[in-house]
């Protein structure tokens, strides 16, 4: 994009990892602050939480969506290991958000949901307002995916998908069988417990 110059709209088909991360319970942690004390945790902790995705496992943040952040692996630049990027990414948030924890001496908690699968990432929207973004049937299931972290007693969900691909480097605990909305048949998801000792 920076080459050519110039932006217009129009995306393509690829293969994407997504990850959706989502503070359980904001809403009442939100009833028990001020406008401006909020503003400023909740700014810290996206902060520290891009920080990882970005410059730690070459993610693209796609958009924030309150105290959620929905993030990429595989676009706009595709690489061998997305997916184990992914993941390693996901631990190391749940690392640094009890890291948060005891340095504001609160007791946030967060779900996360990782999907992969083929999604369209382009500039979508208006000539004179466009984003960057990825929309699809992998982007919907993977939000529905990560709801399920405030059902299931798994803090990292993964799909089917991601499992098959991973499961020699890491491990997984398999949860079961759910049905999501917008999926007619149910989705097998995993439990993300770490790396295995190689």
């Amino acid at each position: 994009m920076i080459k050519s110059g110039k932006l217009t709209l129009g995306g393509e088909t690829r293969n994407i990892v997504v990850l959706f991360s989502d503070i359980k319970g904001f809403t009442s942690l939100s009833e028990k602050l001020d406008a401006s004390e909020l503003v400023e945790l909740l700014n810290s902790y996206l902060t520290r939480m891009s920080d990882i995705i970005k410059n730690k496992y070459n993610g693209t943040i796609d958009k924030f969506v309150g105290d959620a952040i929905m993030a990429v692996f595989g676009a706009p630049i595709s690489f061998e290991d997305d997916i184990e990027r992914a993941l390693k990414c996901a631990l190391e948030m749940r690392q640094e958000l009890r890291k948060f924890n005891s340095e504001n001496n609160i007791n946030l908690d967060s779900g996360i949901g990782i999907h992969f699968g083929p999604a369209i990432v382009g500039n979508i929207g208006a000539p004179f307002r466009m984003d960057y973004t990825s929309i699809g049937d992998t982007v919907n299931t993977c939000s529905r995916i990560e709801h399920l972290t405030r059902e299931l007693p798994a803090n990292i969900i993964v799909s089917e998908s991601v499992y098959q691909l991973a499961k020699e480097k890491f491990e997984f605990i398999f949860l079961g069988e759910y049905r999501v909305k917008g999926k007619s048949m149910p989705l097998k998801l995993y439990e993300l417990k770490g790396e295995k000792n190689v």
